[in-house]
């Protein structure tokens, strides 16, 4: 099954109210819910460990660069001072973060993208075009 929120979509045929038929060339066959095909966008600020977790678990791009921003939130003391007597104590700290949207489906297939506007169009252009189908909304 393909993992690409986008390439996973182009292969989705025949939608009904209740299911919609995934088939890729690969052999992969799958009947769905079609809610499940809806999707959401949930902005993200990845500080250097969330993101290289992210990138692991292919949930962002590697080769997309994101917006950078520095906010202040609570850290362990112990990562600026490497203190032993410091573990424990949380302190507000300017972080760098990365600015990530990501378009998610109910199956958890992911599309990151680096601006509100293009993750939020995708997902509304999405939404309609499976609500048009399953025939829950008018053309």
């Amino acid at each position: 099954m393909e993992r690409d929120l986008i390439k996973f979509n182009k292969n989705i045929t025949k939608v009904t109210k209740e299911i919609a038929k995934y088939e890729d060339e690969k052999g992969n066959y799958m009947l769905i819910p079609t809610g499940q095909l809806l999707c959401n966008v949930e902005y993200m600020e990845l500080d250097e460990i969330s993101y290289k977790k992210a990138l692991f678990e292919m949930i962002i791009d590697k080769d997309v660069e994101y917006n950078k921003i520095t906010i202040t939130k609570p850290v362990d003391k112990y990562t600026k001072t490497k203190n032993e007597k410091d573990k424990g104590t949380i302190v507000d700290a300017e972080v760098e973060v990365s600015q990530v949207w990501v378009v998610k489906n109910g199956l958890g297939l992911t599309k990151a993208y680096d601006s509100k506007e293009k993750a939020i169009e995708y997902v509304e252009g999405l939404n309609e075009e499976i609500l048009k189908e399953a025939k829950l909304i008018g053309e």
